[in-house]
């Protein structure tokens, strides 16, 4: 999400400033919140994010192969890479009802 791209309404209703009116306006699997995820994810869990697109376009964060990356970046691939999937899959269950 860009933040500049959202206008006065739209931070209110994806809770920029403060809590969205709208009750569990996000949600990620069974968690959920009132605040835009922009809003409430730090820096060291967007550099991870950032990391997880790199890898997603074939780069890794060290030289070499898998086994030479950190052992918390290939953490972080896998809960993410189970997070995504979750949600893929919920999705398509909802699109076949």
């Amino acid at each position: 999400m860009n933040c500049a791209a959202c206008n006065d309404f739209q931070k209110i209703d994806r809770g920029c400033n403060k809590d969205s009116p709208i009750p569990d306006k996000w949600q990620i699997g069974e968690i959920k919140f009132q605040r835009c995820p922009k809003k409430i994810v730090n820096y060291e869990v967007n550099i991870y994010f950032q990391a997880y697109r790199r890898f997603q376009q074939g780069f890794l964060p060290n030289s070499g192969g898998w086994i030479e990356q950190p052992a918390k970046f290939n953490d972080i691939i896998d809960i993410l890479e189970a997070e995504f999937d979750a949600i893929e899959q919920e999705s398509r269950s909802k699109n076949d009802k």
